[in-house]
């Protein structure tokens, strides 16, 4: 893994309508470091920092019965979640921009702890305050990416499948549950050209997402009987990706190795809901414009790849859906081009050593991620976690389907990004195998940290 640097974000906000500066600042590695960040740079609203850092840093015991609840039956949640996780349900029915009201009124001190709505896909008054806590907890210690890319993480499972004596199939079109003669999940059937095989297993874990899964892969007579004919998905916002590719270090850009957001309005919520509820048309001036981006970096070999994500409309994009990748209309290329060109203009304010210094560029649309990841509304954080919807966490947020022998594992589990996905898969092994996997792990890391110490003795 890369570390970023100790300061791993740097936020930028701006009045786009003005073009004015308000505030950058970095945000470093550690929680003790974050709040002395803030209290420098808003001295005034020390009170209102420490009640928020008392609400969003919660402690790790806080958590467990919440995970307790998700591994047994929905109906024990239903019951009892009041009773053992009354924090937590207070959190699912509060949202992150109610809970900021009540400490401030400073708006760029909101943004400041906002400002990673884009990491799980919301605007801070949809966002129930236990999504913005999990977030919040995850990249607390800093940030890391994989040395050569996403890669590393799929080559590193491979290789631990096939060492227990599993295999891992690519372009595999799994179209649906297999159903066994007692009418449990018995494997899956995977199309190969226009025949169907099945391919048996006693466990099915799937990380097709919850729309997927209950809405497609089950069949619809037991999909009805299970009680999934119900099932409310509410598919979180989706993002447009601009890909660029630039010779020369970080260091030789003029940068730093750290995640770049430019937010173009201190109120987050007022510029994000004109943007998404326009037709996808931008206008700065009269305070449409994206709310908020990011880039990422990646150095190798000297060159660096950026990735920047910015919010965009499913609805925009929808009508050319069924076109083919790499062959749709040039009305969608002209839309996904305008909103490419504002993002670099964002950044270039930013970063003006940046502008037309790139060697390769490339964008995609909510739909781009329809085609190569399987969504249906551009929702790359699968569902979204919406204020008050109790159902959303334990009814259809559980590693245990209503089928047997049918599990389910991904950010609609836990959270969202790839930090929820990974750890819901503790969530969902320790229900399989029956055992607390995060014990384990904390034990894991001990005796890792034991030995790092013994070998640092004997250097």
């Amino acid at each position: 893994m890369l570390s970023l640097d100790e300061n791993f974000d740097n936020l930028s906000i701006i009045n786009s309508a003005t073009n004015e500066k308000l505030l950058e600042i970095e945000i470093p590695e550690g929680q003790d470091k974050l709040i002395k960040k803030l209290k420098e740079v808003f001295p005034e609203e020390s009170k209102a920092i420490d009640e928020y850092v008392e609400i969003s840093f919660p402690p790790k015991y806080e958590i467990i019965p919440v995970i307790i609840l998700k591994c047994f039956p929905f109906i024990f949640s239903k019951l009892f979640k009041y009773l053992v996780a009354p924090k937590f349900m207070n959190y699912v029915h509060t949202s992150i921009g109610q809970a900021l009201d009540k400490l401030t009124s400073n708006q760029l001190l909101k943004s400041a702890i906002c400002y990673i709505g884009i990491d799980y896909g919301s605007n801070p008054k949809a966002t129930p305050l236990y999504e913005h806590s999990m977030i919040h907890n995850i990249f607390k210690n800093g940030g890391h990416i994989p040395k050569e890319g996403a890669d590393d993480i799929v080559e590193s499972l491979i290789k631990v499948i096939r060492k227990g004596g599993g295999d891992v199939m690519s372009k595999a079109n799994v179209a649906s549950i297999h159903i066994n003669k007692e009418g449990k999940c018995g494997g899956v059937c995977v199309l190969k050209n226009k025949d169907s095989i099945i391919i048996e297993s006693p466990i099915v874990i799937s990380s097709a997402g919850v729309y997927n899964t209950y809405s497609k892969l089950i069949p619809r007579p037991i999909r009805e009987k299970l009680g999934y004919n119900h099932f409310k998905y509410t598919p979180s916002y989706s993002v447009q990706a601009t890909f660029l590719g630039y010779d020369g270090t970080i260091e030789e850009l003029g940068l730093k190795f750290q995640n770049y957001f430019i937010m173009t309005n201190p109120d987050f919520d007022g510029q994000f809901t004109r943007y998404m509820e326009s037709d996808g048309d931008i206008d700065p001036k009269n305070g449409i414009d994206i709310p908020i981006l990011i880039a990422n970096l990646r150095p190798y070999n000297n060159k660096v790849s950026m990735t920047i994500l910015s919010f965009a409309n499913h609805a925009w994009f929808q009508e050319w859906n069924h076109q083919r990748v790499g062959q749709r209309s040039v009305d969608y290329e002209d839309l996904k081009e305008r909103i490419a060109n504002r993002a670099l203009e964002l950044l270039y304010m930013k970063h003006p050593q940046l502008e037309n210094r790139h060697s390769v560029m490339s964008t995609s649309s909510p739909i781009t991620f329809n085609h190569y990841l399987s969504n249906n509304f551009g929702d790359y954080m699968g569902f979204k976690r919406v204020v008050g919807n109790d159902d959303g966490v334990f009814r259809w947020g559980r590693p245990m389907s209503n089928l047997e022998n049918l599990f389910l594992v991904g950010q609609d589990i836990f959270a969202g990004g790839v930090q929820g996905a990974m750890l819901s898969a503790l969530i969902t092994c320790g229900c399989v195998l029956r055992r607390n996997l995060f014990d384990d792990l904390a034990k894991a890391v001990e005796e890792m940290k034991k030995w790092k110490a013994l070998l640092f003795c004997f250097k």
